[in-house]
């Protein structure tokens, strides 16, 4: 029995494939309504296969400017944000989640995919004010 493909799946192999091939780092790729166009498909379609483009390292979004092709030295790679607490827990400190955010946000607007890492330490108060620190380091 043949399995279906998802269609965004689809379109984001072919696009790996052009990027691959025929792209330069720093290219532009269309807009998302051109790809769905030519793809024709929805812009959400097109939206979910550049969302996986970009997890694998092929692609970054710049808001309001578009869609770019990554160095290929630099595919792979990501900038980790590493917290050594736990930030799930009710106690957390509101500061650090809300720098975790920023820091995610600012970096990822400069074109560097970014990876939290949360550890597993319960945010006390003693341990907040002893270790609460947020690592950034290119993995």
């Amino acid at each position: 029995m043949k399995t279906k493909t998802a269609p965004f799946m689809n379109v984001a192999a072919t696009l790996r494939d052009e990027i691959l091939s025929s792209r330069a780092a720093g290219d532009r790729l269309p807009s998302i309504h051109e790809l769905a166009k030519r793809f024709s498909v929805s812009t959400l379609t097109i939206g979910q296969a550049i969302t996986v483009l970009a997890e694998r390292g092929l692609v970054t979004r710049k808001r309001g400017s578009g869609i770019y092709v990554v160095d290929a030295s630099r595919r792979g790679q990501h900038v980790g944000i590493l917290l050594d607490q736990d930030f799930s827990y009710p106690t957390a400190s509101y500061f650090h989640r809300r720098v975790a955010q920023q820091l995610r946000r600012i970096i990822g607007a400069n074109g560097f995919p970014t990876r939290l890492y949360a550890g597993f330490h319960e945010p006390t108060d003693a341990y907040r004010t002893l270790f609460g620190k947020i690592v950034v380091t290119i993995l």
